[in-house]
């Protein structure tokens, strides 16, 4: 559960946090004290790998929001984006959930899957 859990509709957790920072780190998502928002290069990033950003343009919700992980004690990434990413990781069956939890199993492959899309330079 500390590793990678659902967060009301998104990822939470350790890898949660961690994607978060290297989201930060590769510039895909801006941050000005608590607000975040996706940069052009993150926009172009969630695009490539086929992660939809449309939402219902009566939608309230940001597009992106920092969430504080209980676990790391840390942000993980909420909001719009939050959501679009966990619903791409399981339909791309990179993650699978627990029925009985809010526990999130990466498979090996997805994982390295994940890893990479991360560490890509900006597309």
């Amino acid at each position: 559960m500390r590793k990678a859990r659902v967060c009301y509709d998104h990822l939470a957790g350790e890898t949660g946090v961690s994607a978060l920072d290297q989201m930060l780190s590769n510039g895909w998502i801006e941050q000005r004290q608590d607000v975040l928002s996706l940069s052009p290069a993150g926009r172009s990033a969630f695009r490539h790998a086929g992660i939809s950003l449309e939402r219902p343009k009566s939608s309230r919700r940001p597009e992106c929001r920092a969430c504080l992980d209980w676990s790391v004690r840390r942000h993980h990434l909420g909001g719009h984006a939050g959501k679009a990413l966990l619903d791409w990781l399981l339909a791309e069956r990179m993650v699978s959930r627990d029925p009985e939890s809010r526990v999130l199993r990466f498979s090996k492959d997805g994982e390295k899957a994940f890893n990479l899309w991360l560490a890509a330079p900006t597309q």
